[in-house]
């Protein structure tokens, strides 16, 4: 051995091996080697006040909660980005920051100029859980590309069932009538529209994701009365693609040709699962 080299150094610090933004842009966020998912502290000032400017303070945006809401302790992640050494959250931390924000409101003691911060908390909500958040990064960051096999197991342990639910009417008739009307074909009632099947996969794919649909389509090769995909989605999850659905519904009965509903929903969706467009989400519905 060659003593003059001297000690290899390793240096300790997490690397993001993935990168993305969330929210319409709102706030950047990162896999990192040690498998943690991170966001930005600054993304998340962005996403809470919906894009606009406030205190880049984050210590002091975080101490500024009602005393009377137990907040966990918020302790930075440093790690090396692309860009140099900085820190943010992970996300278990920033769905509980989520959650103070909209335990104060309901507590009632957060401050008039904080209660936008917690609608727009109580939005994000809506479309994530703590198994969710991961996910949501995953796809962002384009990282569940490279997810071994267990990981994509998980994935759909979290949105799929092994067996079929009983029927359940998540289509409603109320949006099949704005999407017949859309592309010409006025419906009134009776058998859903067979061209119907191609937009229905294309919401799906919009909402859940690809790889959760050819999952679903797997399961359910041939979908019909009684087998439709929706019976084979987790009962945690029917209530937030309802949610999304009623959205999708808005928006179609807002448009006006078919071109115009499709990029409203990929704005909407930001055209990945569960997302929330927080900026400029009043212009499009």
């Amino acid at each position: 051995m060659n003593d003059q080299l001297g000690p290899i150094s390793v240096d300790p610090r997490p690397k993001a091996i993935a990168t993305g933004v969330l929210f319409d842009g709102l706030a950047d966020c990162y896999v990192l080697d040690d498998g943690r998912r991170i966001l930005s502290q600054r993304g998340v000032l962005r996403a809470l006040s919906g894009g606009a400017p406030g205190s880049p303070d984050f210590a002091r945006f975080i101490e500024r909660l009602p005393k009377t809401i137990k907040v966990l302790e918020v302790v930075p992640v440093f790690f090396v980005a692309p860009g140099g050494m900085t820190h943010g959250v992970t996300s278990s931390t920033f769905v509980d920051i989520l959650q103070a924000y909209v335990d104060a409101a309901v507590a009632g003691t957060l401050h008039a100029q904080q209660r936008h911060l917690a609608v727009n908390a109580q939005r994000i909500l809506r479309a994530l859980t703590k198994l969710g958040i991961d996910a949501l990064v995953d796809e962002a960051t384009g990282y569940q590309g490279r997810r071994g096999d267990d990981a994509l197991s998980k994935r759909f342990k979290t949105y799929l069932r092994d067996t079929r639910a009983p029927h359940q009417v998540t289509w409603k008739e109320k949006l099949v009538v704005e999407l017949a009307r859309l592309y010409g074909h006025p419906y009134h009632g009776g058998r859903m529209p067979r061209f119907l099947a191609s937009v229905y996969d294309k919401v799906y794919r919009i909402i859940l994701a690809d790889d959760i649909v050819d999952e679903l389509k797997a399961r359910n090769p041939r979908p019909r009365m009684d087998h439709n995909h929706h019976q084979y989605i987790q009962d945690d999850v029917k209530p937030l693609l309802r949610d999304d659905l009623e959205v999708v519904y808005v928006l179609a009965r807002t448009s006006k040709t078919v071109p115009e509903f499709w990029h409203r929903v990929g704005y909407h969706f930001n055209r990945t699962p569960m997302q929330l467009a927080l900026a400029g989400e009043e212009k499009s519905s």
